[in-house]
């Protein structure tokens, strides 16, 4: 009886128009949707797009990648590092969202920080990786 009551439902939730993966985006917004509002540098929307996301899917470290970046050109550098620390929950490997935290340290005065972000970048992709020579750039300019 278990399997076809949950045969009924996922049958009700794909006919609804709501079907979508674990780990993807939100039915009616994108990742895309959210990269949108920051070539713009709209900030607010990009947040907005992204609180979509992650409120359907937890799981989703992009959106909560792309959230944090918001929040830090928004210089809500708390919110912004509880973001980027999700995102390392959900993939301690996340690229992006090393070199972004970084970039929060150097924002923030903590350079030493920073450079044990790049430190992990070297780690995850090596030197040649575009996160790491971006955050390495981001150090330098900083006098770091």
């Amino acid at each position: 009886m278990v399997p076809k009551l949950v045969g009924l439902a996922l049958a009700a939730f794909l006919v609804g128009g709501n079907a979508w993966a674990a780990g993807q985006d939100s039915p009616n917004v994108t990742v895309a949707d959210i990269e949108r509002h920051l070539a713009l540098k709209d900030y607010a929307g990009a947040i907005e797009q992204a609180q979509i996301i992650v409120d359907a899917s937890h799981w989703n470290a992009d959106a909560f990648n792309l959230m944090g970046f918001a929040l830090r050109h928004l210089a809500r550098f708390g919110e912004a590092e509880k973001a980027y620390a999700r995102v390392l929950r959900l993939n301690p490997d996340h690229a992006g969202a090393h070199e972004y935290l970084g970039e929060l340290y150097i924002q923030t005065g903590h350079i030493d920080q920073a450079r044990a972000q790049l430190n992990k970048l070297e780690a995850i992709c090596g030197k040649e990786c575009r996160e790491y020579k971006m955050l390495a750039d981001a150090i330098a300019a900083a006098g770091g």
